[in-house]
């Protein structure tokens, strides 16, 4: 029976799998090599695509269980090495808290004055705004206001300084003069 080697993938002008095949039929061995690299690709890419996910439920969960109520409350956690998180920085201060827009409908965030620094990340851990000394108002403080997917009510007014943001990857928009696009 001829032997011959058939079914090569290349990537980057190397071999990164090979099938054997017998007869026209790939051999035993090696097919399940190769099932065995596709299910380790497999994996690697659902660890990759979920790690924030699963890192944001965590956070979610941690401030649920300390205490906070999505839409009402946030605690602060000045992060320690004992803090077990898959993205915290050992030695900062956070205050987070779940936002459902879905059951709130529009959101403001006002910030104060001051030195403060923060973001707001959807689920995914995507970023969809600055705030504080990286935001558009820098340390002056200001307000943001969220508004939710699809969301189609209607807008209020722009008072000076706020800027308006719908939970969609990277999306802000101008909703007068006064408010600067973050991104499009």
């Amino acid at each position: 029976m001829q032997r011959r080697r058939g079914g090569v993938r290349r990537e980057g002008g190397q071999v990164v799998e090979q099938v054997e095949f017998r007869g026209g039929y790939p051999v035993a061995e090696s097919a399940a090599a190769s099932y065995d690299r596709s299910d380790l690709r497999r994996a690697v890419e659902a660890y990759r695509f979920f790690y924030p996910v699963v890192s944001m439920e965590g956070i979610l969960r941690g401030t649920r269980a300390a205490g906070a109520v999505d839409n009402e409350s946030a605690p602060l956690v000045v992060a320690r090495p004992h803090h077990v998180g898959f993205t915290l920085n050992s030695d900062t201060p956070y205050l987070g808290g779940g936002l459902d827009l879905r059951e709130s409908g529009p959101l403001v965030i006002e910030l104060p004055a001051g030195p403060l620094v923060g973001l707001v990340d959807d689920h995914y851990h995507r970023w969809l705004v600055d705030l504080g000394l990286p935001g558009r108002n820098g340390p002056d403080g200001g307000k943001v206001l969220l508004l939710p997917p699809g969301y189609e009510g209607e807008v209020p007014a722009c008072p000076r300084g706020t800027r308006w943001c719908a939970p969609t990857p990277g999306r802000c928009w101008s909703r007068c003069g006064h408010c600067r696009s973050v991104a499009t």
